[in-house]
């Protein structure tokens, strides 16, 4: 049989780890990544309904993110799938892997082994394990995350679908994100008016001899938190408020059109009718406007009716469980900065964008470390080492260094030896020469900003794994935190000392335009260096962020 090579945005994936836990165990189904270091979670539905639900949901949310009416606080927290075609021409769902813990580890109703859920253990005791939720403070988006899910009829918000992030904070040292994965329960019986007097009671949840509402009630589980349905509410009127009739139609169209023409034949769009209560979707010709027409309108109809519902929400005596010693639901108000690398830019305007993105945020901002390319931000630094060494090489202030040809290559090795590093941000060489003895005086200014600079970026960067270790040390069960605010302040001080000092060096040297990409003639790569060096690599990360701070302060004067 042949093998399945997919391929994403025109970039080939190779898989890397199968898919464990859950359904869905297909061959394909896995992580995947691409020649650029990004991951991807990859799986494909044994059922079509599920494959164009969690797709339909996932465009759909994916559309309100890009419009602006979720909160950016909130766009990590809604995991969304887009479709990938097959050898075959056959279709599955793609989303990017993140880092996290599914709630059941968070709240304790995983399987003694871990290995998943124990669906026995909630249906049992749901409702008081979930309210350990509440006493996980400070955390974020549990009422957003529900009230999308209401909204879009998915009920199945159980602790295997609902994950958490941990994100770094200054004040609080960490704060969990509650997000959601996994939305191919969307829509089932949507238009149905049973379905839509009750949010919380759905159709398939009804009926005298229908025992779903005790195996199924997961949002039920949520209910011993008191002020969880009124900030629901809050949540579905912010919505509400945002969103005209016209701008959804204009939605609902960008989200179809961009769902492949032959991802359905006519049986499957009859199947899906029924299975959504919605007649019309039977006649949608994906890519043809017109066929949306009373798809469209029967889809605002039910989505207005279900924000109007939520607005409504009011805390009430649960029967299943007393909230009387609940801890009330809390959510923390903060923005995200995610850390990320844009490989479209050099190393310097890398830095400068962070340092302008932080400078807009407060004191109470969250920090995400996982969205950093190690592989991808070394890159760009050992670029910015190469152009710097060769633009010394070539001219300062316009004029030609006048040291020797030895001293010159000499300086530059050290350098290139001291600073150059490995993918995983660890230094390539263990090396503590100084390039002092290689200057003749005469541009020793020149030199020793250089060195300033690339310390500066080294110790940087080393900072960053070190930020990203600590974040993800937080999924162990006994993570040492105590430090996080400590890194976060050097960060931030990091990227400021850096960005003065390479203002210095370009008062120095003005790196000519042609010079910004170095040909291979002028720039020995790192397996050169291997061959020419013949050492081993050490890691040379400093021991705590005292050290690094202590390293900013003395050279970034």
């Amino acid at each position: 049989m042949k093998s399945c090579v997919p391929k994403y945005q025109g970039r080939t994936l190779t898989k890397i780890e199968e898919k464990s836990g859950g359904k869905n165990r297909g061959s394909v189904n896995g992580f995947y990544q691409d020649g650029s270091t990004r991951q991807y979670f990859i799986k494909k539905p044994d059922k079509i309904a599920e494959l164009f639900t969690e797709l339909f949901a996932g465009l759909l949310l994916d559309e309100l993110k890009r419009r602006g009416l979720i909160d950016k606080k909130y766009h990590s927290l809604l995991i969304c799938a887009d479709w990938i075609q097959f050898d075959d021409k056959s279709y599955g769902l793609i989303q990017p892997r993140v880092l996290f813990n599914e709630l059941f580890r968070e709240i304790g109703t995983a399987y003694r082994d871990g290995s998943d859920r124990d669906p026995r253990l909630e249906m049992v005791w749901g409702p008081y394990y979930y309210r350990a939720i509440a006493d996980m403070q400070p955390y974020l988006g549990l009422a957003l995350i529900l009230m999308l899910s209401l909204l879009l009829g998915d009920y199945s918000v159980h602790s295997g679908n609902v994950v958490c992030f941990k994100y770094l904070s200054l004040q609080e040292c960490f704060v969990t994100l509650l997000a959601r994965i996994d939305l191919g329960a969307a829509f089932r019986n949507y238009a149905c008016p049973d379905n839509n007097k009750d949010l919380l009671y759905p159709m398939e949840y009804q009926g005298m001899a229908n025992y779903r509402w005790y195996t199924k009630g997961y949002i039920w589980n949520y209910l011993g938190i008191p002020g969880i349905l009124p900030a629901i509410a809050a949540e579905s009127a912010s919505l509400k408020k945002r969103v005209s009739d016209e701008e959804l139609a204009d939605i609902l169209t960008c989200v179809l059109n961009r769902i492949p023409a032959d991802l359905l034949d006519k049986r499957a769009k009859y199947e899906l009718a029924g299975y959504m209560g919605m007649g019309s979707f039977a006649s949608v010709d994906f890519g043809h406007v017109p066929s949306y027409q009373w798809f469209i309108k029967d889809m605002i109809t039910t989505l207005n009716i279900r924000l109007t519902k939520m607005t409504e929400f009011k805390d009430r005596a649960d029967e299943h469980v007393s909230t009387t010693k609940s801890t009330p639901y809390r959510d923390y108000n903060a923005g995200v900065v995610h850390i990320e690398i844009n490989d479209e830019l050099t190393f310097p305007q890398q830095i400068v964008h962070w340092r302008n993105h932080i400078a807009e945020v407060d004191e109470l901002a969250l920090f995400d470390f996982n969205t950093v390319l190690l592989p991808s931000l070394v890159a760009q630094f050992n670029r910015y080492l190469d152009n710097l060494l060769f633009q010394g090489g070539e001219s300062v202030g316009g004029s030609r260094v006048s040291t020797d040809c030895e001293g010159r290559e000499n300086h530059r090795d050290v350098l290139k030896r001291k600073y150059v590093l490995k993918e995983d941000a660890t230094p390539l060489f263990s090396c503590d020469e100084s390039i002092l003895p290689y200057l003749n005086g005469k541009n020793d200014a020149y030199w020793q900003q250089v060195e300033n600079s690339l310390s500066l970026g080294f110790n940087l960067i080393i900072l960053i794994r070190m930020l990203c270790d600590a974040q993800q040390e937080l999924f162990n069960k006994k993570p040492t935190v105590s430090q996080i605010p400590d890194l976060l302040i050097s960060f931030k001080t990091g990227l400021e000392t850096w960005y003065n000092a390479n203002r210095k060096l370009d008062e120095l040297c003005v790196m000519e335009p042609s010079q910004t990409d170095i040909g291979e003639q002028n720039q020995k790569s790192v397996a050169e260096l291997i061959l020419f060096f013949n050492r081993k690599s050490n890691d040379r990360k400093p021991a705590n962020c005292q050290e690094i701070n202590k390293s900013f302060a003395h050279t970034g004067h």
